[in-house]
C-alpha cells in the first residue's frame, strides 16, 4: 500500500520505477501518484482513465485479460536492488511506527495501532477482516498481515449516484456470499427522518431476498430510490 494507507517503501518504489501500472484504481489523492515514470492505466470504465493523474497510455478493458496477454512479454529481471530498497524502507517505517504497538498496554485509551496489531496476532490464518472506510482502512493496511487464506475487506465511498450500479454489480459478481452494508449520512436519506426498527428490518430483508434470487436490477433500483448520495 502507498500514501496514507501504507508505508514509505511502496511510495518510493512507485516513484523510482520505470513504468507504473494503474489497474482498476480510482485513488483520489493525486499528490501520491508518481511523476517520473511512465504511467499505464487499465480499467473497464472509460470515464476513469486519466481522471486522477496524467497517464501515458490508457487501456479500456478487463484487467485479467490484459495482464494475461502482457505477462508473457515481460522478461524476468535478475537485478533485485529496486525491490531491496523498497523492503528496506518499509522495515525502517515499521520500526519507527512500532512504538505505538510496543507501548500499547501502557496507553489509555487503547491506541488503534495496538488494537489492530493484537487482532492480527490472535486471528487465524484464514480469518476475514472487515474495515469501514476512513481511518480503519489505515490501521488494517498497516497492521493486519495479508496471508494466502485471509480475506480483507474495506469500505468504499461512493462520490456519485452513477457509481451505485457498478459497485453493486461488482459485489454480486464475485463467487460466494455477498455482504452489502450501505452507510450514509442520515440527512442524506430519502426515507423518513425517523423510521422504526421494523421498517429498517423490512428494507434489509427485501434487499437480501432480491440479492439471493439474483435480481440485480431490483437491488440497484431499490438502493437508488431510497438512498441519495451527496
Amino acid at each position: 500500500m502507498t500514501g496514507l494507507l501504507g508505508w514509505g517503501g511502496a511510495y518510493d518504489a512507485m516513484h523510482d520505477c520505470d513504468v507504473c501500472l494503474l489497474l482498476g484504481t480510482n485513488f483520489p489523492f493525486d499528490e501520491f501518484y508518481p511523476r517520473k515514470p511512465k504511467k499505464v492505466q487499465v480499467d473497464r470504465r472509460a470515464s476513469i482513465i486519466g481522471r486522477r493523474t496524467h497517464i501515458d497510455m490508457g487501456l479500456v478493458g478487463d484487467i485479467k485479460d490484459t495482464l494475461t496477454a502482457l505477462l508473457p512479454l515481460v522478461a524476468q529481471k535478475q537485478d533485485t536492488s529496486h525491490l531491496e530498497r523498497a523492503l528496506g524502507t518499509t522495515e525502517k517505517w515499521r520500526k519507527r511506527m512500532g512504538h505505538y504497538v510496543t507501548r500499547g498496554p501502557e496507553l489509555n485509551p487503547i491506541r488503534p495501532e495496538y488494537l489492530a496489531s493484537t487482532l492480527d496476532e490472535l486471528a487465524s490464518d484464514d480469518a476475514a477482516f472487515c474495515a469501514d472506510t476512513g481511518t480503519p482502512c489505515i490501521w488494517t493496511a498497516r497492521y493486519i498481515t495479508a496471508k494466502r487464506e485471509r480475506h480483507i475487506f474495506t469500505g468504499i465511498r461512493l462520490e456519485e449516484p452513477g457509481d451505485v450500479p457498478d459497485s453493486v454489480t461488482r459485489l454480486l459478481s464475485t463467487p460466494g456470499p455477498a455482504l452489502l452494508d450501505a452507510v450514509v449520512d442520515p440527512h442524506a436519506l430519502s426515507l423518513p427522518p425517523h423510521i422504526t426498527f421494523g421498517e429498517a428490518e423490512g428494507f434489509s430483508l427485501s434487499l437480501a431476498k432480491q440479492a439471493l434470487h439474483g435480481n440485480l436490477d431490483e437491488v440497484i433500483e431499490t438502493v437508488k430510490r431510497n438512498v441519495r448520495i451527496v
